[in-house]
């Protein structure tokens, strides 16, 4: 399954597993929504089971739920990917890291008025080692 890859790949990337996560509803995750009651992918629920981690669903259509992961993308999108074309996925990556480098997470977040590599330094201690499945 790709979600659960994806999900390997970004624990890997930043050196453990978080406690909860914080998901917009997607059909690759939950196949439907209840009044509150979540029924998730039969897929992914056993994997969130396996992991062991909390997740946290958006509502749907509420925009204060989602806003600041839209402004994430939003800021990506305008700074790095903005009059950027790519032909090799491996190369946008390298691109995009680069640019988290010395840009995205290095300079202060004009929001929270904090360097966003040194909050993450802050938080990572708290994640829990990933074990290979």
């Amino acid at each position: 399954m790709d979600v659960v890859d994806a999900h390997e790949q970004a624990f890997e990337f930043y050196g453990g597993l978080p406690e909860e996560i914080v998901y917009d509803q997607d059909h690759l995750l939950l196949t439907s929504e209840n009044h509150g009651d979540l029924i998730l992918t039969h897929e992914f629920a056993k994997y969130v089971e396996e992991r062991a981690f909390r997740i946290h669903m958006c509502r749907k259509a509420d925009p204060e739920s989602k806003g600041k992961i839209e402004n994430v993308v939003k800021y990506i999108k305008r700074n790095f990917a903005r009059h950027r074309s790519f032909t090799n996925i491996d190369k946008l990556n390298e691109q995009c890291l680069a640019w988290l480098n010395r840009t995205g997470n290095a300079k202060m977040h004009h929001t929270i008025k904090k360097i966003p590599a040194e909050v993450y330094a802050l938080e990572k201690a708290h994640l829990r080692p990933v074990h290979k499945k």
